[in-house]
């Protein structure tokens, strides 16, 4: 918590609301245009928070909330790394393990944060957890079939945590490594921003492949393997992958 505490502080409090207020209302906000309005039930179906989970990793997360987030992290560690601070640590290392260290505090809290919003707003917008086994639903809509056995709510509710969570992590750790090798602060961002960005106009990539939910849980369920293990396992890569790769800079540029 003091950890927690420190991070938020570092933007004032100010700020932090302001950010949190943002993520809060994007979500009603893009279920209300793309689940619960009645020309979107009339001709999609009706929907439940299930659905919500769907609309919110493909739409919100990757066109507003993930840019909120990193413009919010990238200011936390513009001042974590002020070089008054750096001097007091030992190693390179070090300073790089506390920046990721500051990453994966601030993901978990926002894709928490994120995943309660979720299912708070999908719920009082919805009243239902999942219909997925009634023919009025989005899911015999989308599939043709009624779904006998959706997932249970607590898989997919860890589903959406981690998929939300593995992009933000990889986003940041992409936007905080390039500023680190080019010395430029905005260097990281835009270039975050800009994959992101293409990849969602352009319906395909890396990261639109892997970190979201689609239509296709409809049909194939929640895979465990490769919606659950294989991103935590790529979490665990980037990290390493990035101290082992984390070069020398020169804080005073």
């Amino acid at each position: 918590m003091k950890k927690i505490k420190a991070l938020l502080n570092i933007n004032e409090i100010t700020f932090s609301v302001v950010i949190l207020l943002l993520v809060t209302i994007s979500i009603p906000t893009e279920l209300i245009l793309r689940l619960t309005s009645p020309a979107i039930v009339s001709t999609k179906g009706v929907p439940c928070v299930y659905d919500a989970f769907i609309v919110i990793s493909l739409y919100s997360v990757w066109l507003y909330i993930l840019a909120f987030i990193l413009f919010y992290i990238l200011y936390i560690e513009k001042y974590q790394l002020n070089p008054v601070l750096i001097l007091r640590k030992r190693t390179i290392k070090k300073v790089w393990k506390d920046v990721l260290s500051d990453l994966l505090v601030m993901d978990l809290l926002f894709s928490l944060y994120i995943t309660i919003v979720t299912v708070a707003a999908g719920f009082l917008m919805t009243g239902i957890m999942c219909n997925w086994e009634k023919r009025e639903s989005r899911a015999y809509r989308f599939s043709g079939n009624v779904i006998e056995n959706p997932p249970n709510i607590a898989l997919i509710i860890i589903t959406f945590f981690v998929i939300v969570f593995t992009l933000i992590f990889v986003a940041g750790s992409i936007m905080l490594y390039l500023w680190w090798i080019t010395n430029w602060q905005w260097a990281g961002f835009v270039a975050a921003i800009v994959i992101i960005s293409t990849e969602n106009a352009l319906k395909t990539g890396f990261l639109w492949i892997v970190y979201r939910l689609s239509d296709k849980v409809y049909i194939n369920g929640i895979d465990i393997g490769w919606q659950i293990i294989y991103p935590t396992v790529l979490c665990i890569g980037v990290y390493i992958l990035t101290m082992l790769t984390i070069c020398r800079k020169d804080f005073l540029k």
